[in-house]
């Protein structure tokens, strides 16, 4: 402590000499003295001291208590009173005003020297708090994060700004309020039994997460930090909280946990929540001996809405089904959108297959209500598809496939209507599965082969047309009446179209070739192969590949394809026929053409479908029906093709009546290409490559 600053305040000189004497003896510098009030005042503040020797009794109108406690007010100046009196009212009064030190005179050097030491030691000590405190309090009122000094009760002894803030009050009305006060009413009392443990010392600390109100009503969520601050026996002196509003992270995984559990667009639960939903309904309905039942919807004809009006207009009717759907159910069932124009409801404790049946109904009438999209009535109808646990499957994955295919089944039926599942339904679905297997399989490996059928015009080959065959090593020999639909279902008649095309394309080159030939090569198209928008490059690739002129080529498109959509098909026709490829319109007669459009369409040849030539000759109808058409046909000026002839009284009928290009049974039977060679007239120069 050598070096301290002293001032000392003693009326009597000798005294004051002798302190002087003594404190530079030992190191200490002394900066004034004074023997009044007055000039102990006007010495302090002009020396700024770092202690004050004060002796009680001073010249002048107050004592030298009265002055200790003007310096230590105005300029925090510690002060060791020197008295020749102990008398416990003078002390008492010394300790009022914070007195750092007692000297009694006579004044020893040891005395002296201990009792400065100690008081500068208190002070700076005194300063260090100070200094701590006021860093903690900066601390406390400026945190980013709300907090609380709470007393023993967990009343707020003292709030910061942000958690005032937070709360939407005044930091210093909270005073005296309980955290708890602010409680949402679902998470009151979350914190008693954590700070009853804080309390008995059993933790030390803990944290947890809760929903406050602040003072407009509107919900905050913080994460709750509380700490105790223990006396030297342990005891509890207070707590300190902190509270850091953690709302926008709750909100975010909130936002997470709907994308992980809903579907974005309708709000309804998606595909993995509802396979866990009916995962855990399956088990409860086990162990309650209850029917449950699942209900699997696919709107009919909504690609139109796509297709017409766009996705986004799509998008709405799919959140407006989506409420009427819910609308239509009991508040036990569950409803999700499985995918596209799909949706799935999980309805619960079911009374029988009329409960379901009628829930179902709901559906289809809610669904079946006029819309207005984008300002445009649209009407839009659903399939629905049923199965019953444990009746019709008793695992989730069986259950489902069973809903989906009585959904199917519905649609086949004619749409807007429901249907239960059945074990016949389900064998049928899993044999049509394998099957497409199977035929994706035939394609990759070559199972399938292309066979010939001569068309005959006036005795000789005009054309041939090419068949597919598909020779399975399991199933054998398998009908294109079976597969052919499958393939146009799942979408591989496009690839198996496109072999159909290069095969045939090339055995025509290679009977050209081999000086045989001279006519057209005739290939089927599919409806959806007709519909494709690469027909026209797919076609010039077979061509171009094996090398063929397209004259030599002839494609068949049935009279469906071509009036689905009348303006399209008669854009590709015209591309089809710029390219020199021949068209001929299939299976005429059954598909309601309308004779101004069958005037624009750039086609060459008309087949009249064998359906009408069954009953002919004999039946009046048939015979007047097939009049009709050769008679239509020879006003456009288009060749006619009547296919199916399979006995020599329907040959001598159609020439009868001018049509003498002919294919069927009757003349020749479709075989292989080695067969169909030895029919074929040599080649044309007009048809060479």
């Amino acid at each position: 402590m050598a070096g301290a600053r002293i001032f000392i305040t003693e009326d009597e000189g000798v005294i004051a000499m002798d302190l002087r004497r003594q404190l530079e003896a030992i190191g200490f510098e002394v900066v004034g003295t004074a023997a009044s009030a007055e000039q102990a005042i006007a010495g302090v503040a002009a020396t700024r001291p770092d202690l004050v020797l004060m002796d009680i009794v001073i010249k002048g109108p107050v004592d030298g208590i009265t002055v200790a406690e003007r310096l230590r007010d105005a300029y925090g100046v510690p002060v060791v009173f020197l008295t020749a009196y102990s008398d416990e009212r003078t002390l008492s009064r010394a300790r009022e005003v914070g007195a750092y030190g007692y000297l009694i005179k006579p004044l020893r050097g040891e005395d002296l020297r201990a009792a400065i030491e100690v008081a500068l030691f208190k002070r700076r000590m005194e300063r260090a708090l100070h200094e701590s405190e006021a860093r903690f309090r900066s601390a406390f009122d400026h945190a980013p994060i709300g907090m609380a000094l709470l007393d023993a009760e967990a009343r707020i002894v003292q709030a910061n700004h942000a958690l005032g803030a937070m709360l939407g009050r005044r930091a210093d009305a909270l005073a005296g309020l309980r955290l708890a006060d602010f409680q949402h009413a679902e998470d009151a009392g979350s914190e008693a039994e954590p700070m009853a443990r804080l309390a008995i010392g059993e933790i030390a600390d803990f944290q947890l997460e809760q929903r406050l109100l602040d003072a407009s009503g509107a919900t905050v969520w913080v994460l709750l930090s509380v700490s105790a601050v223990r006396g030297e026996d342990g005891a509890p002196l207070h707590c300190i909280a902190q509270l850091q509003d953690v709302s926008e992270r709750k909100r975010a995984e909130e936002e997470l946990l709907r994308l992980a559990h809903f579907d974005p667009l309708t709000g309804l639960l998606n595909r993995a929540q509802m396979n866990d939903r009916l995962a855990g309904a399956l088990a409860l309905a086990r162990r309650r001996n209850e029917t449950l039942a699942l209900l699997f919807i696919d709107l009919d004809g909504f690609k139109l809405v796509n297709d017409s009006l766009g996705h986004q207009a799509g998008d709405d009717l799919l959140r407006e089904v989506a409420q009427r759907i819910l609308g239509a159910l009991r508040d036990s069932d569950v409803a999700a959108r499985w995918g596209g124009d799909e949706f799935v409801v999980l309805a619960h404790d079911l009374q029988g297959t009329e409960a379901a049946a009628r829930v179902a109904q709901k559906v289809i009438d809610a669904v079946a209500q006029p819309y207005a999209v984008r300002g445009l009535p649209v009407a839009m109808s659903a399939s629905v598809g049923i199965a019953l646990f444990p009746e019709h499957a008793e695992n989730p994955v069986a259950l489902m496939v069973r809903a989906d295919n009585a959904m199917y089944r519905a649609k086949e039926l004619g749409k807007n209507q429901y249907r239960f599942a059945s074990p016949e339904a389900s064998a049928e679905a899993l044999r049509q599965l394998r099957l497409e297997s199977s035929l994706r399989r035939a394609l990759a490996q070559d199972e399938l082969k292309l066979h010939y059928q001569p068309i005959y015009r006036a005795g000789r080959v005009a054309a041939v047309e090419a068949l597919l065959r598909w020779e399975s090593p399991e199933a054998g020999l398998v009908s294109p009446a079976e597969f052919m639909p499958l393939a146009e279902k799942s979408g591989l008649i496009v690839p198996i179209g496109a072999w159909v095309l290069r095969g045939a394309c090339r055995q025509m080159k290679a009977w050209l070739a081999a000086g045989l030939a001279g006519v057209r090569i005739a290939v089927n198209l599919s409806a959806r192969q007709f519909r494709d928008p690469e027909l026209a490059a797919t076609v010039a690739a077979a061509l171009a590949e094996s090398g063929l002129a397209a004259e030599a080529l002839e494609l068949e498109i049935t009279e469906s394809s071509v009036m689905s959509n009348p303006p399209a098909a008669a854009a590709t026709l015209r591309e089809l026929r710029r390219m020199g490829v021949h068209v001929t319109v299939d299976d005429f007669g059954t598909g309601h053409s309308s004779l101004a459009y069958l005037r624009r369409f750039p086609i060459g040849s008309l087949k009249i479908d064998r359906s009408f030539l069954q009953n002919v000759p004999g039946d009046a109808d048939a015979e007047a029906i097939v009049v009709a058409i050769l008679g239509l046909a020879r006003s456009l000026k288009l060749e006619v093709v009547a296919e199916g002839v399979e006995t020599a009284a329907q040959a001598a009928f159609l020439r009868s009546h001018g049509c003498d290009t002919l294919q069927g049974f009757l003349l020749c039977r479709p075989g292989l290409p080695e067969e169909i060679a030895g029919l074929l007239a040599p080649r044309l120069p007009a048809l060479a490559a």
